[in-house]
């Protein structure tokens, strides 16, 4: 049977309904006209430039409406698309690079600086498009050749493009066994062949579908192509936070009214895990599963909730078949059984079940699971050896011209003629859904000089999700977080593994091979325990053990080695929830994974962690901490919008000194403050990059620890300075300029500057009068009252501020500049800020809307916000209110 293109397919329903939405993310609806019209000028672009069938085009983008345009208009364009993850380590990029030599590149700009190093990898280093609105000259792309034009072409109308129903449309990369990723060459028809099928099966029509799957893995296409081919909805997550926090996805579900479900058992595991009601997912119609076995108990628990009013269908089917192949409808009644079926073959596919003999298996009896399907891909890109190992003459007749693929699976069929999984014949596994050859990793850590010998091997947890743990045996002991480095140099973070076990030797079996059935469970070690010795500690640990089912738990014992992963991570933290009746934020047990470090962390204040200079800000987040200095008086009012406007995705800590409780002898200056935060500092994030922000003061001392961690040798990624001026950045003008400027504002502004600048001088009076309040309780060793510390702050940041001679700075400094900030009278600001002579390693000033403090207020500091991320950096920085209007130096010491 022959199925349409799936390009047309869609162009099809755009015609037929152009204003109705294709895809929603949180308030913007993309309509189906939209993607019709921007997948269109793309294809003829693509045209224009030279692109024709086979051409390769990579696609490197964070955004997944713009990857969802940039397939199409490859599709349309009669080419070939190879989608990639934005987080792909630079190893695993160069070698997919090298293998396809790319003609496009359609990327989002801040990728650029990955491609750049891989020209020397490749002989033709392609034509850059960038998706994002960015300008940038042809020469800071080379030795790629920029196609600035892109962003004044329009030609909205469909390309007259003809494509072959079996030629090769896309290559999706996924784990091979030599270390070297494999690419999977799919035939355009093969994706509409799925894509008919769910449509029929389900009888979709007006959908609204959800998008859980990162564009890099094939089961992406599913995830779109299924409701933009039925006239349905795909809805994306607002963020990456939604499907980390299973709290948030479930909230998202049911306020997008989600019909369909497309996910791995796993993600489904973790949504029964969260305490689900009747009233959960009104509207949901179907979840489709593959990827790993579905739990009889997990169908048992959720039709104990849901009945049947949704319909779960479990699927199997490999990439190399174009996506699944085989389908399931669950039934209620499957919970009591002891695996769930993996189904019978849709139609356009055939299962042959082969045993050791290649003769077909008999009910029952265990053999290989063979398909046979003519919407097949076509076999691994360039690599034809590989190809012909699991694409092979059918073993039941020999015959050459009928090809099958050999899955090194083993099933059963049982006696309704429903195909039972039993596992790989092999050690290739499934995480999570993610498809990973355990050679390949255990290939790499062989590399490492101090491992001897190594074995990986998928485990289960408690809760019946899957994760990898390695055993190694190495000539002295090596950190966990080292081996982690050392594999994410050319591993993608789901190859990793949770769990890292060190052992003298690895068992074998008497004919030298591992046995693996006896390798010890990384819970099952035993360890110098310390045990808990309080309360909090005791509550923490009996939670961690009855997560990971182990029978003891020791203080320091490190939540990740002991199996800990981030399905688990979720669940602990929601049980933790529960028993400790406290907010438990995921990131903290990233960041805390010991009982002893969570307990601790869990007993500060929201205000900051004590005996500490840190403020916890926000601990949520995957990136790198952003570490902002001052916060007068640990106050938070100017973090608060500046956190909100980057999103959740970076954690911010504050550093502040409590500088008001200052005794004789005991001030801090801007060095010695820098060293107590590096090392406060440190204790959350022990090595580099660092991104460091410093409003005002804090910006001297933002400076100053900036130059003491590069004499460390640690790299700081950014260091921002939000309206800090250097010691030349205010110039104090002559008596005569004083004058003239007091004579110039009084004929500008009349009698009312008069009234001002008297207001203004006896503000300043009470000012001073408390200061020196302030400087009595410090000077007799007294606590200063709370209704002066902020100022007690203010004048140890003047006085400090003074005694500081910063030195020339060999990085880049980053200014962020406020656009209405106006001298006092008889000063002049440097445009520069005086910084200009201190930045050996660059000067970057970007203007921000408001005065000195308004910039970090609403709306100014939606602009900041936005600048920051524009850089690839992030953070906010805020200050207490000042009792009175201050000066231009008590400005600078804020």
């Amino acid at each position: 049977m022959k199925y349409p293109r799936i390009q047309e397919w869609f162009s099809a329903i755009a015609q037929q309904q152009p204003h109705s939405s294709a895809v929603l993310r949180g308030d913007e609806a993309f309509t189906y006209q939209y993607l019709e019209e921007r997948s269109n000028n793309l294809a003829n672009f693509l045209i224009d430039q030279g692109a024709s069938q086979g051409s390769i085009v990579v696609i490197l983008a964070q955004d997944t409406v713009e990857v969802i345009v940039a397939i199409l208009g490859t599709l349309k364009a009669g080419a070939v698309f190879v989608p990639l993850a934005p987080q792909i380590p630079e190893g695993r990029l160069q070698a997919i690079a090298t293998s396809i030599e790319p003609k496009f590149w359609l990327i989002e700009s801040p990728f650029l600086d990955k491609l750049q190093p891989l020209t020397n990898h490749v002989l033709n280093p392609g034509k850059l498009i960038f998706l994002d609105e960015v300008e940038m000259e042809p020469a800071q792309a080379q030795p790629l050749t920029l196609l600035n034009d892109y962003r004044n072409y329009e030609s909205l109308t469909l390309p007259k493009q003809e494509s072959d129903l079996d030629q090769l449309c896309y290559i999706y990369f996924t784990s091979g066994s030599t270390g070297k990723p494999k690419g999977i060459a799919g035939r355009l028809q093969a994706i509409s062949h799925f894509v008919d099928w769910e449509i029929n099966f389900l009888k979709l029509t007006e959908l609204r579908s959800s998008q859980l799957v990162i564009p890099s893995f094939d089961a992406f296409l599913r995830d779109i192509f299924v409701p933009l081919c039925s006239g349905g909805t795909l809805c994306l997550p607002p963020g990456k936070e939604t499907l980390l926090d299973t709290r948030k996805l479930i909230r998202w579900l049911d306020e997008q009214n989600i019909n369909l479900i497309h996910c791995v058992p796993s993600i489904f595991r973790s949504l029964l895990n969260q305490n689900l009601t009747s009233d959960n997912f009104q509207e949901l119609r179907y979840i489709l599963m593959a990827g790993e076995p579905l739990l009889p108990a997990d169908v048992k628990k959720w039709v104990s909730c849901f009945g049947d009013r949704v319909q779960l269908v479990n699927l199997y089917g490999a990439s190399e078949t174009t996506m699944t192949k085989f389908y399931y409808p669950v039934a209620p009644e499957d919970g009591e059984r002891k695996s769930i079926p993996v189904g019978k073959p849709i139609p356009g596919a055939t299962l042959l079940l082969v045993n050791e003999n290649n003769e077909p298996c008999k009910p029952g009896s265990e053999g290989e699971i063979y398909v046979q399907t003519p919407y097949r891909t076509l076999g691994y890109y360039q690599q034809p050896e590989l190809t012909n190992k699991v694409f092979v003459p059918n073993p039941l007749t020999g015959d050459v011209d009928d090809i099958v693929y050999k899955t090194g699976d083993l099933g059963k069929l049982q006696d309704d003629g429903n195909l039972e999984f039993l596992g790989r014949k092999d050690f290739q596994v499934k995480i999570r859904g993610v498809r990973i050859e355990l050679a390949e990793i255990e290939n790499l850590l062989r590399s490492h000089p101090r491992i001897k010998d190594v074995v990986v091997v998928d485990r289960q947890d408690t809760s019946g999700n899957k994760y990898l743990c390695a055993y190694t045996v190495t000539e002295t002991p090596i950190e966990q977080g080292k081996l982690r480095e050392f594999l994410l140099t050319n591993l993608p973070d789901y190859m990793i593994p949770s769990s890292f076990v060190e052992l003298e030797a690895l068992p074998r079996n008497l004919n030298g091979k591992v046995d693996r059935k006896s390798l010890p469970d990384p819970s099952s070690i035993q360890r110098d325990r310390l045990e808990p010795r309080t309360e909090h500690e005791q509550k923490i640990a009996t939670v961690w053990q009855n997560v990971l089912g182990c029978e003891k738990v020791g203080v320091t014992d490190n939540f990740f080695e002991l199996g800990g992963h981030s399905l688990l991570a979720v669940r602990l933290c929601s049980s933790l929830e529960e028993s400790l009746g406290q907010d438990v934020p995921v990131a903290a047990l990233f960041q805390f994974p010991t009982v002893e470090g969570l307990a601790n962390f869990l007993s500060q204040d929201e205000l900051g962690l004590t005996g500490s200079s840190i403020i916890n800000i926000q601990s949520q987040g995957s990136r790198p901490p952003i570490f902002g200095i001052h916060v007068l008086g640990k106050g938070m009012a100017y973090y608060r919008p500046l956190v909100k406007h980057l999103g959740q995705d970076w954690p911010v800590y504050g550093l502040s000194s409590n500088s008001s409780d200052e005794v004789k002898g005991a001030l801090k200056g801007v060095q010695e403050l820098a060293e107590l935060y590096i090392k406060d500092m440190q204790a959350i994030q022990p090595k580099g990059p660092y991104y460091l922000l410093g409003v005002s003061f804090g910006g001297r001392v933002a400076f100053e620890m900036a130059q003491q961690l590069r004499t460390q040798g640690e790299e700081v990624a950014l260091l921002g300075l939000i309206d800090t001026t250097a010691r030349t950045g205010v110039k104090h003008l002559p008596p005569s300029s004083r004058v003239s400027g007091h004579w110039g504002k009084f004929k500008q502004e009349g009698f009312s500057y008069i009234t001002r600048k008297l207001k203004s001088r006896l503000g300043r009076i009470q000012y001073r009068l408390k200061a020196i309040r302030a400087k009595i309780y410090q000077r007799f060793g007294q606590q200063v009252p709370d209704e002066l510390k902020s100022l007690a702050n203010l004048e140890t940041n003047i006085r400090i501020k003074k005694q500081h001679f910063p030195k020339p700075y060999s990085g880049k400094i980053t200014l962020f500049r406020a656009m209405e900030r106006q001298a006092e009278v008889g000063t002049e600001i440097d445009p520069q800020y005086g910084w200009g002579e201190l930045a050996v390693g660059g000067l970057e000033i970007y203007d921000i809307p408001g005065d000195h403090l308004l910039m970090l207020q609403e709306p100014n500091v939606q602009v900041l916000a936005e600048k920051i991320k524009e850089l690839m950096q992030q953070s906010a920085e805020g200050e207490e209110e000042q009792p009175v209007a201050p000066s231009q130096d008590e400005i600078e010491a804020t």
